[in-house]
C-alpha cells in the first residue's frame, strides 16, 4: 500500500513511492523535487538525498540490511549531500550505524565537529 512499481518502455524499473517511511510527501518535498521526463510525463522526482534518507529510515530490526544502501553509498558518494542525510536521520539507530560503517570503509567522510 505504499509503493507501485511500472517499467518503462526501455527497460527501466520505476518505483512510484507515495507514502514513504520517512514520512509524509509534504510541499518542501516536492519544492526540492527536480522535474525529469520519465515515460513522457514529466514529474517530480525524489533526491538522492530523501531516496537515502527514506531508505535508512524504512530499516526495522527485522529488515537490517545495508546492502542495498551500501551500494548506493559507493555508486553516489560524490553526488549526495551526505551531511543532509546524517542531520534528517540521526533519530534512527540504523541510519547511526549505516555512518558507522560507511565512513569505516571510506565511503562517506565523517561528520564534521
Amino acid at each position: 500500500g505504499w509503493l507501485y512499481k511500472a517499467w518503462h518502455h526501455n527497460g527501466a524499473l520505476i518505483d512510484l513511492i507515495f507514502a514513504p517511511s520517512g514520512g509524509p510527501i509534504t510541499d518542501e518535498t516536492i519544492e526540492r523535487a527536480p522535474v525529469l521526463e520519465v515515460a513522457a510525463l514529466r514529474v517530480h522526482v525524489f533526491t538522492l538525498e530523501d531516496v537515502m534518507t527514506t531508505k535508512l529510515l524504512a530499516l526495522t530490526e527485522q529488515e537490517p540490511n545495508f546492502g542495498q544502501l551500501l551500494s548506493y553509498a559507493r555508486a553516489l558518494r560524490e553526488q549526495i549531500d551526505w551531511d543532509d542525510v546524517r542531520d534528517r536521520s540521526e533519530a534512527s539507530p540504523f541510519a547511526r550505524a549505516f555512518f558507522t560503517l560507511v565512513e569505516g570503509l571510506g565511503i562517506v567522510e565523517r561528520a564534521a565537529v
